[in-house]
């Protein structure tokens, strides 16, 4: 669960400072730095004014129906924070000023608000009964740390990986998911055929056909290896199969056979279903760890 166990705020403990220009740099670099600065200024300006958006979006949430109506509203102060975040990362600073500081411990006060909020039962059971909120705060951006209580969020995120009928999903949602694969099946096929030593199997859709992983199935490890080998081997297949996936959350599924299965699920969007409402899209990708037993 890589996005729930986030530290705190990835703005509190890793932006760092921007440095002072030495006297003896050109102008050149003098005026690249500035311009560096202003923009990086920028983004942290916005992204605790996307915070702030957000807040004032989520502070006031008491029904369903309010929910539904600021979802727009969620998602867009949640994608801003997301962006200017990025920007920040990818700049590995921000201006070193008292205006920065400043706004710094704003941004700080802002988190703790709202953390409070989310660790509300009040506020963690509309989580419960909206997708779509649970998406925008716990899946839309791997930048936003977990707002609500972690054990909470733990639970939610179960809920929303357990495997749901095909059946029951709508056209829409079973195009968007046949996309997907579709797009990685070139992927697919050469990762196979570089590995034929370590994968066999099917595309992972389903158990039916799972992507096998032979190192484990033909010659079982010790418990503390084979947890080891098992992540490695999804690791490397998601990584070069699905590299466009940064999140998922894995289920297992043991059969009675002695079957054992991982299912890496991930969560790529969302549909809205028969009633018109928003539900989040879940795309598993399956491995076999273990065949079942032989009569």
């Amino acid at each position: 669960m890589k996005k729930i166990f986030l530290c705190p705020v990835y703005l509190l403990g890793c932006i760092l400072s921007v440095s002072c220009a030495a006297a003896s740099e050109s102008a050149g670099k003098a005026t690249e730095s500035a311009v560096c600065e202003t923009a990086t200024g920028l983004h942290f300006q916005q992204a605790g004014a996307a915070l702030e958006e957000l807040l004032m979006c989520l502070r006031n949430l008491r029904t369903e129906e309010e929910v539904a109506a600021a979802l727009p509203e969620i998602s867009a102060a949640v994608q801003k924070y997301h962006v200017h975040t990025q920007a920040l990362r990818a700049a590995e600073a921000v201006p070193d000023t008292p205006q920065a500081q400043q706004q710094l411990k704003r941004i700080q006060q802002i988190f703790r608000e709202l953390r409070k909020l989310g660790e509300s039962d009040a506020f963690a059971e509309l989580v419960w009964t909206s997708e779509a909120l649970a998406y925008h705060l716990l899946i839309q951006s791997a930048q936003l740390p977990c707002l609500l209580h972690e054990e909470t969020a733990h639970y939610i995120m179960m809920h929303l990986a357990m495997p749901r009928s095909a059946e029951a999903l709508p056209a829409q949602a079973q195009r968007q998911a046949e996309a997907i694969r579709a797009e990685a099946a070139e992927r697919h096929a050469a990762f196979m055929a570089a590995h034929p030593d370590a994968y066999a199997g099917g595309n992972g859709a389903d158990t039916q056909s799972a992507v096998v992983l032979l190192p484990l199935t033909e010659a079982p490890a010790d418990d503390d290896d084979s947890d080891a080998l098992k992540k490695r081997l999804i690791a490397d297949y998601i990584r070069a199969v699905y590299p466009q996936f940064s999140f998922s959350y894995g289920v297992f599924e043991a059969h009675p056979d002695g079957a054992f299965f991982v299912q890496e699920v991930f969560f790529p969007g969302m549909y809205t279903d028969a009633a018109g409402e928003q539900k989040i899209l879940r795309f598993p990708v399956c491995f076999c760890c273990r065949k079942a037993r032989r009569e």
